[in-house]
């Protein structure tokens, strides 16, 4: 049986900082370079809790395509939307169904897609008006969140959309245009509408604020508990110094840090949350001139992932993207022996590690989230975490 030791973990991180390369460290995550379609790039944005993963890769023609990826079949190449070969997908997220979602066309003119192995890739639409769209998550219902958007005469305008088998494609609530980007298995949506982070409910768009002193928010993640995750920032993602937040309906907005606490240039973004709490993302560290994947829990706070594995198993891990109930997290490195070889990986909990316990709320009634949003916090219990099921990768 393994032990819940948070104290032990933060320990181990801090001395596999300081120790050197030849060192014995502990490893608590066994690492899988997942390959590429051919050429030298690869990243995995989301992985389900089958272990199957998705993202988009370089062919070696040079093409950049989305991809599937399991333990049994390797990297598969989803290819295009029509017959145009000059065509790029990238593929942004999975169910536990195996559907996958994301966007397909050229430069200006890209349209989202739901692909099966049985069914290949097809198109969702666009809203009415619209020209273009991108689907940016799934929840195991078929549910599709993403944006829509209008090109054209001087001037764009953009959409939020809600995709479902039997209605098609709706706005879930959008006031001001926006987009959204994550959704839970009740249908909640969390995105982006007039540079605010939003969570988009029985058709209203609920504006999430900011970080203290930050003028601009977008919402990434929601879990089934409600918990949403993303950024906050002074003034853009690209040149704002971005704070990785964790919003609940009890709560507020709370900043996760980053990395690097007290480096005026410290900066992070918040890319996952799954249904224990637990936070994957990337913070910048100034005096490595260096993005670094990040775990974060409520009870060890913020860690860098490249502190968990082997310091001499090759890798730079930059980015965690996705990560699944079991605990496995899939983002993209690079190799230490060649820094241009950018390569998705699969991280897997190992026997050493030490199952986090995160206190989550539970998920709330319609009624009890219109309340709390006017006044009260969710109620909160500590939920039962299930048993963990160790992966063995052939």
């Amino acid at each position: 049986m393994m032990k819940t030791i948070h104290l032990a973990l933060a320990t181990a991180a801090l001395a596999a900082l300081a120790a050197p390369a030849e060192a014995t460290v502990p490893v608590y995550y066994s690492v899988t370079d997942l390959g590429s379609l051919g050429g030298t790039f690869s990243e995995a944005n989301d992985i389900n809790d089958l272990g199957q993963v998705v993202g988009k890769s370089v062919t070696a023609a040079g093409a950049s395509r989305g991809f599937f990826w399991d333990s049994s079949t390797g990297m598969i190449d989803l290819g295009v939307l029509g017959s145009n070969s000059a065509a790029s997908t990238a593929a942004f997220a999975l169910n536990n169904n195996g559907q996958v979602v994301g966007q397909s066309g050229t430069l200006g003119d890209y349209h989202a897609f739901v692909w099966t192995s049985a069914a290949g890739m097809a198109a969702i639409g666009e809203l009415p008006g619209d020209r273009w769209s991108i689907a940016n998550d799934i929840n195991d219902a078929g549910q599709i969140v993403g944006v829509s958007e209008f090109v054209g005469n001087g001037y764009n305008t953009s959409h939020p959309f809600l995709w479902t088998p039997g209605e098609g494609m709706v706005n879930p609530g959008d006031k001001t245009g926006g987009v959204a980007r994550g959704i839970n298995a009740t249908g909640i949506a969390a995105g982006e509408s007039g540079s605010e982070a939003i969570l988009y409910f029985g058709g209203y768009a609920f504006e999430m604020g900011f970080l203290p002193g930050d003028v601009e928010s977008d919402a990434l993640a929601i879990n089934d508990s409600w918990q949403v995750v993303g950024g906050s920032s002074t003034g853009g993602f690209f040149g704002g110094s971005p704070q990785a937040f964790l919003w609940t309906a009890a709560n507020g907005m709370t900043s996760l840090g980053n990395l690097t606490p007290g480096d005026p240039h410290g900066q992070s973004l918040a890319k996952d949350i799954n249904n224990l709490g637990q936070v994957v993302g990337w913070s910048y560290l100034s005096m490595l001139d260096a993005d670094h994947a990040f775990l974060w829990d409520s009870s060890t706070g913020m860690i860098d992932l490249n502190t968990l594995i082997d310091p001499l198993g090759g890798w730079t891990l930059s980015a965690a993207n996705g990560i699944n109930e079991l605990g496995q997290i899939v983002g993209y490195g690079y190799s230490n022996s060649d820094p241009s070889i950018r390569r998705a990986f699969l991280l897997t909990p190992q026997d050493a590690w030490p199952d986090p316990v995160a206190s989550v709320p539970e998920p709330a009634t319609w009624a009890l989230m219109i309340l709390g949003f006017a006044a009260v916090g969710f109620q909160m219990r500590r939920r039962t975490e299930p048993a963990r099921v160790m992966v063995s990768w052939a």
